[in-house]
């Protein structure tokens, strides 16, 4: 099962995708609604389509590099992608700041 604690960030999102690759979710980084209107073939999607789960560093749908933990689950017989991204400049970022 897909689990991370979240903490409050610029760049993290957790969206819903289906096996047609449409986003289910609004997009935090839209203004208007963008449920059902964007469609994702990211290397994270393609991945959790056919791995089930994992992590990547892939671009997301906005281009943007993005550290991408992700599964697929099923729900009265349809599948679904669960994606949990973070930009990686901001988690770098944060990370060497704590070492230096």
């Amino acid at each position: 099962m897909l689990t991370a604690k979240i903490n409050k960030s610029r760049t993290t999102e957790v969206y819903l995708i289906n096996n047609k690759n449409l986003m289910l979710s609004d997009s935090r980084f839209y203004k208007d609604s963008s449920a059902m209107k964007i469609k994702i073939n990211s290397s994270a999607v393609q991945s959790a389509l056919n791995e089930e789960q994992g992590e990547r560093i892939v671009n997301d749908y906005r281009n943007i590099r993005v550290f991408s933990s992700f599964e697929k689950f099923e729900v009265f017989g349809v599948e679904w992608v669960i994606i949990a991204e973070i930009d990686e400049d901001e988690v770098i970022t944060e990370y060497y700041k704590g070492i230096f």
